[in-house]
């Protein structure tokens, strides 16, 4: 698959502190494609793909943050990304990934 992209986005954060050694963080990273000019080569043939608007990639973040001593902390935090890019007539991709991970951490 051979991909050529031009993209704008913006970004979007908050953070927020509901009590003492708490933090909470979300996050959203939309991407809306513009330009697209993609192929897909099968068996030495390359096959243009036609674009469609808006083709859209997102990003989104989330974490819980908790401060154990003055020099240590615990976090739980998950990353989400989505994927639409094709045309649902010809070929569309969609693809949806998860990963979350726990963090112990300390400062020396």
């Amino acid at each position: 698959m051979d991909n050529r992209l031009f993209s704008g986005k913006k970004a979007h954060g908050y953070n927020y502190v509901p009590a003492r050694r708490w933090m909470l963080h979300i996050s959203a990273l939309p991407t809306f494609i513009v330009y697209s000019n993609t192929s897909l080569t099968l068996n030495d043939t390359k096959v243009p793909l036609r674009y469609h608007f808006p083709e859209v990639i997102i990003t989104g973040r989330s974490a819980i943050v908790y401060q154990v001593k003055k020099n240590q902390y615990v976090a739980l935090s998950a990353v989400y990304y989505f994927t639409d890019i094709g045309n649902k007539k010809r070929l569309n991709i969609e693809n949806q990934k998860w990963r979350t991970r726990l963090t112990y951490g300390f400062r020396f």
